[in-house]
């Protein structure tokens, strides 16, 4: 399962602040900081932590982009950092997980990526691939966006995360703030390839219960009025509350789209994407426990595809 976040609303959080650590700790209280990655991106950046190595995957850059990234790992939060499991900001109950480890990285300076980051990992100390799926959380203003990256599968002796979809953007001096945590329970089994003619519109596999997901990441609408709207399903296994919509498709410029609910309460909603005029916009999705996933909303009027960057 893989979703999509808005990076650039992420929590900033200053790099100077400490990361209080227990056993993940050298032993004096401070964090594991990496070394710093050589200037010129994209590239990795190797880590070390208590519970095994690791790299922060970097994709590439856009033009002006470069300067250094710092990885810094730790078994608990940074200061101003809620655990993932803390009650303000745990998920439905189903989805009950144990956080492994807390990763921040700062960039020297601002930089766009041309993909998000991601994560390649030894598998953790004690292990047990049957026990629950490895997930990455990622933290920003409101709370922990579970299932950022998802679920990791193993690859010759690593654990792979494949990296969300759309750009990010990352601010000079800021620390953002990763979990990889494991789901507690054994992952659903997948449903079975369908061996007859898929329809134009096949229904979504349901995620793992507890975990807010949405198909598709990126909406592209080809024409305005009903006739060309787009059709956005929305799930949570075992969810039975509301889903709530936010967008920004209707700026002081004009309105680019409408996002209307045609059922917005249990497990699976849907909700329908109509384009009033060419541009480009995003909608955010949420629960009531505090998940949320924002996409991307294009609108074309000539045929061709607005390039849409997620920040």
């Amino acid at each position: 399962m893989q979703i999509s976040r808005k990076i650039a609303g992420a929590l900033a959080i200053a790099s100077a602040l400490a990361l209080s650590a227990c056993s993940g700790s050298n032993g004096s209280g401070s964090p594991i900081v990496q070394p710093t990655s050589p200037s010129g991106l994209p590239g990795s950046v190797a880590f070390t932590s208590a519970i095994g190595d690791g790299t922060v995957q970097i994709p590439l850059a856009y033009p002006g982009s470069g300067g250094t990234v710092t990885v810094t790992t730790s078994l608990t939060p940074p200061a101003g950092v809620p655990a993932t499991a803390s009650k303000e900001h745990r998920t439905a109950s189903a989805l009950a997980h144990t956080a492994l480890l807390y990763i921040g990285v700062t960039f020297s300076q601002a930089t766009q990526l041309t993909g998000q980051l991601s994560f390649v990992i030894d598998p953790p100390v004690g292990y047990d691939p049957n026990a629950g799926s490895l997930y990455v959380a990622f933290y920003e203003v409101g709370g922990w966006n579970y299932g950022f990256e998802g679920p990791g599968a193993e690859t010759g002796g690593k654990i792979v995360f494949t990296p969300a979809p759309g750009d990010a953007t990352f601010t000079g001096g800021v620390q953002y703030v990763y979990a990889i945590y494991q789901l507690s329970g054994a992952t659903p089994t997948p449903a079975p390839t369908p061996t007859s003619t898929p329809s134009p519109t096949p229904t979504p596999t349901p995620p793992p219960a507890g975990v807010l997901s949405i198909n598709p990441l990126n909406v592209n609408v080809y024409g305005i009025g009903s006739s060309n709207a787009a059709t956005i399903i929305v799930q949570e296994t075992g969810y039975s509350g509301t889903f709530t919509e936010s967008d920004t498709c209707n700026p002081s410029g004009g309105q680019i789209a409408t996002i209307a609910a045609s059922s917005a309460a249990g497990a699976s909603a849907t909700y329908v994407a109509t384009g009033i005029s060419a541009g480009s916009c995003t909608a955010t999705f949420s629960d009531s426990t505090n998940q949320h996933i924002t996409i991307p909303v294009v609108v074309t009027t000539n045929g061709f595809i607005i390039q849409s960057h997620r920040h």
